[in-house]
């Protein structure tokens, strides 16, 4: 039925998963691509920049992206970044940033920041050691390192009260933030002796209750309060009150 013989050939194709290819993209001018595999551990280096994934970190093989974005002033890295947020992470990938230009002083008060995209500064967390900020992080996105040198905020939530007058009430509370690296501890006092305060961190609150057993009503009472970020940068707070 037919004029002339077909002829099929086999042939076997053959991959390397073990040193994936890092090349420029065809598409985006300045991005960098690698391919990572959900099943593997995976490491990605370019200049300053380390990103580790360990296995089973993803749910899919997929095209990691990578570019870097100018420095801006009050940061001590290039921006880079990683990929996207819209590829999740099952657990936390290791990201290593060698800082430019960190003073000694501050190499204790620098930290991973995250922009998201609204360009609001997320903290990150991470440590100097060796020359670089290294981190764990739960999202791709975009990094920079960054220090920080500001201490909590406290304030005290009745500061309405004519003379601090706490006759009636059952706690004094105080509302304490720190923008970057978070609350790591805080110490009351009340007339020279450590008392139990008590952090509720979704509402930045900090109080004490008054303890009848420990505190003599009627009286005059001074009230001292430090409270420590991450960074080790400490805010501390005087005040009398009667009660």
């Amino acid at each position: 039925l037919f004029p002339y013989t077909m002829l099929f050939r086999s042939f076997r194709l053959k991959g390397d998963l073990k040193s994936p290819e890092t090349k420029i993209s065809a598409v985006e001018p300045g991005v960098i691509e690698q391919k990572m595999f959900y099943q593997k551990d995976n490491e990605f280096q370019k200049g300053n920049v380390r990103v580790f994934v360990p296995k089973n970190a993803l749910y899919d093989d997929f095209l990691f992206d990578f570019s870097v974005l100018p420095q801006q002033h009050d940061y001590y890295s290039e921006f880079y970044q990683i990929h996207n947020r819209y590829i999740p992470l099952h657990k936390a990938a290791s990201l290593r940033i060698k800082p430019t230009h960190l003073p000694e002083r501050l190499n204790d008060k620098a930290l991973l920041l995250n922009l998201d995209e609204r360009g609001q500064v997320l903290w990150n967390g991470g440590s100097y050691k060796d020359g670089y900020v290294t981190a764990n992080i739960r999202t791709f996105g975009k990094y920079v390192v960054g220090v920080d040198t500001i201490p909590p905020t406290i304030k005290l939530k009745s500061r309405h009260l004519k003379n601090n007058n706490f006759t009636r009430w059952k706690r004094i509370s105080f509302t304490i933030k720190d923008d970057l690296s978070g609350i790591k501890s805080y110490n009351g006092f009340v007339d020279g002796h450590w008392v139990l305060f008590e952090y509720d961190p979704k509402q930045d609150l900090l109080f004490y209750e008054f303890d009848p057993d420990r505190l003599k009503f009627g009286l005059k009472h001074t009230l001292d309060l430090t409270v420590t970020d991450e960074k080790n940068n400490t805010s501390k707070y005087h005040t009398e009150f009667f009660k």
